[in-house]
This record gives C-alpha cells, sequence and structure tokens, in this order.
C-alpha cells in the first residue's frame, strides 16, 4: 500500500504482475494490464513517470535477470559463481561481469574535452559526463566561480548561495568530477580525480562549495615524495586560490593515514574543518593487497565522522589518479557493506551497473569486479554455519576483590568517597568495556563484563583478550 494507494502500489502491482506473465507465457500487455487495473480501481499507476517505470523494470529483468544475493545465500553462491567446468569454458561469474553494459559514449562529455579544459584531465577516457537524469541535473559537477565575497558579506547569504540549484551553467567552471549515488540516496559522493598542480586550487573550491567534510585519497603517495604531483595540502598552512588549507594533526594506523585539515576561504570569516583518509597497502596492482585494508579503512571511516542521516547529505569527496578506477572499487564496496548491514542482502551487479553509467571507467575489470565478491567474503565469514559480520575479539575484566578489599583498608580517610578517584585512576579505556555491578571474583566469563566505578575502586584490574 502506498499513502493514496493507487500510484505505488498499482505500479507495484504492476509490475508483478507482468514478471510473472513473462516467465509464464514469455510475453507481457502492460497497456492492457494498466487499463485493467484503473477499471477495477481508479488512477492505478498514477502518472507517466510510473507506466515508464513498468517498462524498465521489465526490460532489466528480462536483459539482467535475479542478481540479488541475501547474506545467508552469500558464500554458496559465490562458490557456484567461481566453478569452474573446463579450461576453456567462462566461469558464471565471467557471464555475469560480461552482461554488464559498457555505456560508452552514451552521454556527452562536449565540456571536458574543449580546448580551455583538456589539459584540466588526467586521462583522456575519463571525462565527466553532462546530465544524469535531465538538463537540470547535472552528473558532472558544476565549479561556481568566485564571486568576490568580502569579509563583511554575510555568511547565510553565502551558505544559501552555495546549496542552491546548479541551474546555470555559464557561471560555472570546469573540474574533472562526478557526482555518484550512494545506497542511501543520490549524490552521496563525488568522485574525482587526483587535482594536477593547475587544478588544486578548483579542487579546494569544490571541497568548499560542496560543503564536504571527509576526502578519500587512493592515489600513490608517500609521505616527503616531492616528485608527486598531486599533493594539494603542506605540513604548514598554504593558500590554493581562495581557500587556506592547514594540516592541524596527523594519525597514522597499519592501514591508512588520518589527516584533519582546516579550510579557511580567504574572503570570507567562518573555517571548515576537513578529515582527509589516505590508503596506505594498495600497490601497484588493479586491486588493494588484500581486501581487508580496503574494508577495515571504511570501518573506520563510519566510525570516526558516523552515519546518521544528516551525515549521508553532505558528499563525501573520494579521489584517484584518473578519478575512475579505484574510486569505482571503493564507492562499489561502500554502497554494497551499506546494503548488507541494512537489509542483509548485496547487488554487486547492480552496484557497478549503476557506477559505469554515472562515471567513465568505473569497474572495468573482471578482477576489480571479483574483488568486491571476495571483499563480502571476507567480511561476512560464516561462523557455525551461518553468515555473520566479523566481530571484533571481545575484552574481559577480571578483578581481584580480596587485593581490593586490602588496598581500600590502606586508603587515608582524606581519600574521595567511595574510592571514585582511585576508579578513575584504575580503570582502563578499552572498545567495548562496560561496568558490572553483579561480577563475582576470580570469575572469568566469555563475554565482556560490567563493574561499576565503585567495584572498581576494590583492587587492580586485569585485561584479557578471549
Amino acid at each position: 500500500m502506498c499513502s493514496a494507494g493507487v500510484g505505488r502500489t498499482g505500479t507495484y502491482i504492476g509490475i508483478d504482475a507482468m514478471m510473472e506473465g513473462l516467465e509464464a507465457e514469455g510475453r507481457v500487455d502492460i497497456y492492457g494490464y494498466v487499463v485493467r487495473l484503473r477499471r477495477q480501481r481508479c488512477l492505478m499507476v498514477q502518472v507517466e513517470a510510473q507506466y515508464i517505470l513498468i517498462h524498465q523494470a521489465l526490460l532489466e529483468h528480462n536483459q539482467f535477470g535475479e542478481t540479488e544475493i541475501t547474506l545467508p545465500e552469500l558464500h554458496g553462491t559465490l562458490s557456484t559463481l567461481k566453478q569452474s567446468n573446463s579450461g576453456s569454458e567462462p566461469t558464471l561469474m565471467e557471464e555475469e561481469f560480461d552482461r554488464l553494459p559498457s555505456y560508452n559514449n552514451w552521454r556527452t562529455s562536449n565540456t571536458g574535452i574543449t580546448e580551455e579544459n583538456k589539459n584540466k584531465n588526467r586521462s583522456s577516457s575519463v571525462i565527466p559526463c553532462e546530465y544524469q537524469l535531465n538538463a537540470d541535473d547535472y552528473n558532472r559537477v558544476l565549479l561556481k566561480l568566485d564571486e568576490g565575497h568580502s569579509h563583511d558579506s554575510d555568511p547565510d547569504e553565502d551558505d544559501e548561495d552555495e546549496s542552491s540549484d546548479e541551474e546555470d551553467e555559464e557561471s560555472t567552471k570546469y573540474i574533472n568530477a562526478s557526482h555518484i549515488d550512494g545506497y542511501w540516496g543520490p549524490r552521496a559522493f563525488i568522485v574525482a580525480q587526483t587535482p594536477l598542480p593547475d587544478t588544486m586550487a578548483d579542487f579546494w573550491s569544490m571541497v568548499y562549495q560542496k560543503k564536504a567534510s571527509i576526502i578519500i585519497m587512493l592515489s600513490d603517495y608517500s609521505e616527503g615524495d616531492k616528485e608527486s604531483d598531486g599533493v594539494y595540502w603542506d605540513k604548514d598552512k598554504k593558500t590554493f586560490g581562495e581557500c587556506e588549507v592547514e594540516v592541524t594533526s596527523t594519525d597514522t594506523s597499519p592501514t591508512f593515514v588520518t589527516r584533519n585539515m582546516l579550510i579557511r576561504h580567504v574572503k570570507r570569516k567562518e573555517s571548515r574543518p576537513v578529515k582527509q583518509f589516505q590508503l596506505l597497502k594498495w600497490g601497484s596492482g588493479e586491486v588493494p593487497e588484500k581486501p581487508q585494508d580496503l574494508t577495515d579503512m571504511i570501518k573506520g571511516i563510519k566510525n570516526t565522522c558516523g552515519s546518521s542521516k544528516s551525515q549521508r547529505n553532505i558528499p563525501i569527496v573520494v579521489h584517484c589518479n584518473n578519478g575512475s578506477s579505484r574510486s569505482g572499487i571503493f564507492c562499489a564496496l561502500w554502497n554494497v557493506l551499506d546494503s548488507a548491514e541494512t537489509e542483509k542482502l548485496v547487488d554487486v551487479f547492480q552496484v557497478a551497473k549503476t557506477l559505469r553509467k554515472e562515471r567513465q571507467g568505473m569497474l572495468s575489470g573482471l578482477e576489480q569486479y571479483q574483488f568486491l565478491y571476495d571483499a563480502l567474503e571476507a567480511v561476512f565469514p560464516v561462523q557455525n554455519g551461518d553468515v555473520k559480520a566479523e566481530q571484533v575479539p571481545a575484552v574481559v575484566e577480571v578483578v581481584n576483590e580480596t587485593k581490593a578489599a586490602e588496598e581500600k583498608a590502606e586508603q587515608p580517610a582524606s581519600s574521595t568517597p567511595n574510592g571514585q578517584q582511585v576508579a578513575a585512576e584504575n580503570t582502563p579505556v578499552g572498545d567495548g568495556e562496560k561496568e558490572n555491578k553483579n561480577q563475582e571474583p576470580e570469575k572469568v566469563s566469555s563475554a565482556p563484563t560490567e563493574t561499576s566505578p565503585e567495584d572498581t575502586s576494590k583492587g587492580a584490574i586485569l585485561t584479557v583478550e578471549v
């Protein structure tokens, strides 16, 4: 059902009935069926767009078949897809990959190949296309020309202007970047090439104008590499066009580097924090050395930055050398993981098809396509016959209450009541640790226990990983 019980409901019923007819008889009569629906209930399939959607859904189903996989079926399906009957025959996964449309030259990319703009592209084979759905919905990111706002300009007016619809193409400039849809909605990502020395100012203007707070760097770069032309920051404050960029702190993990940055428009009052995440372990191949390296990075970003509804409305900037090959893998994996976590199902085929449609060169090789399945297999291993998400090792606290009582007796009278100060000093900080008031002495459980601040004051705490 839907709000009025005619538009969406009629569309759903129409698609379902026509799929049954297609499978049973090998033919459909969409027009005739919608007429019959409307005789039974007024305004079923209410608008033209819904009528078109029925045709598109049936065409999609007939051409590509069912490609969704539920998590419980994941490992069995992957085993079937990878199985090879003979050396000459392709696997089912290869056949599935070959069914992906290429979408070559299906939309114009005229702006990116003009004499004025062609030198702004790292690769002539990856140029953003002009439109996504209609003439007012640009797939290519439109970068507004600087309007020369002064320090005295009204910040509210600036925000209004930045978030307005990108209608006037004449007042924009070109940047090699595309809007990419995510699992939760359209324009979840901005996928770009790593900026050239001459386009770094444009890159930062894009980050500022689109209010992006996360940048994902997948291009090759080593700290201190002076020959790289894709480093768009400095150890000290540096101005790129109208944006001043400062790295305030850097955190390094085995898999990725996190740089906390502050960007400030030189003609405006406000500063904005931006987090940049750089993957360290990709190597020279088409895919990362291990799927876990990329999935760990994605989990780290989600844990650090959150995944609230307000955060989903802010685009994530993703870039690699050509703005396609590595960025396509990242966006696809992000989307299929969102789907797996939310609906407990994945559709790698449809995710790859959508990305190919939105930007040239996305997921162009079988190795990249299979990597997505391998990553899912690693994130959702089989445990006791069930497919479950990989778990972080549990942390168990063992409290020695005998020693705790002795130490409590030795405390001076002036100590903090209930030993809360001692508790604060002795209580370790660990992921997922909580506190339990009912814990028994010298007892180790197989799950994390809870200890109240009063209990922790009774003695030393031993942390054990199981």
